[in-house]
């Protein structure tokens, strides 16, 4: 008997064990709200004397619906358009249009799930001095991750980097990707899991009447 009783509190322990770290799907609604070009890109009056560089950006407004299932899982989903259009003239680009300062861009977008909130992606952009019709990199955009925690857990939520020349690929998607990094334990189990607790509880009450 003291044998089937250790052999119930095992089963037990483990079922509960199973129940407390079961977590629920993460369900995830967001949109692009804008991306903001730094003070450094528009179009020059006079490439001769010109002081921005020419990349332009686009937003896409739709709300994006999904699911992660599991620490890890990624989704990528497209928020607008990165389009390098700096021209060749007076040597393509200079060094007043390649300032680091100036060439910073923010993106900003809006959570009702699994949180309620915006938050704000930055990138640093960095332009190459020099012609713009060889095969070399002229421009790229690179974007730090944010982790974002809720109540459910935690998430890390970034932007592709992006990198141009002005012979292939001038126009890119600009792509978010969303991973799941944390999933708290503290949710409620699922019903077969609950059953298998009460199942592993009513077999222990059982074997103490039957030792009794």
């Amino acid at each position: 008997m003291f044998k089937t009783l250790k052999q119930i509190a095992l089963a037990t322990s483990l079922t509960l064990a199973a129940a407390a770290s079961f977590a629920a799907p993460v369900t995830f609604n967001v949109n692009a709200l804008a991306i903001l070009p730094g003070s450094g890109y528009g179009i020059d009056a006079s490439e001769a004397s010109g002081t921005k560089l020419d990349v332009r950006f686009t937003t896409i407004t739709t709300n994006y619906n999904f699911t992660l299932n599991n620490v890890g899982d990624q989704y990528f989903f497209k928020v607008g358009t990165v389009s390098f259009r700096e021209p060749d003239g007076f040597s393509g680009i200079n060094a007043a249009e390649s300032n680091i300062a100036n060439l910073n861009v923010n993106a900003l977008f809006s959570f009702s799930s699994p949180f309620g909130g915006n938050e704000q992606l930055q990138a640093f952009g960095l332009a190459q001095v020099g012609s713009v019709t060889d095969a070399a990199v002229d421009y790229q955009l690179t974007w730090f991750a944010n982790t974002v925690q809720f109540s459910g857990g935690s998430f890390d939520f970034a932007l592709v980097p992006m990198s141009f020349d002005n012979n292939t690929n001038p126009t890119q998607d600009l792509t978010a990707v969303i991973t799941l990094r944390g999933i708290s334990s503290n949710q409620v189990p699922e019903p077969a899991s609950l059953a298998l607790i009460g199942f592993a509880l009513a077999g222990v009450g059982f074997a103490r009447r039957k030792r009794a």
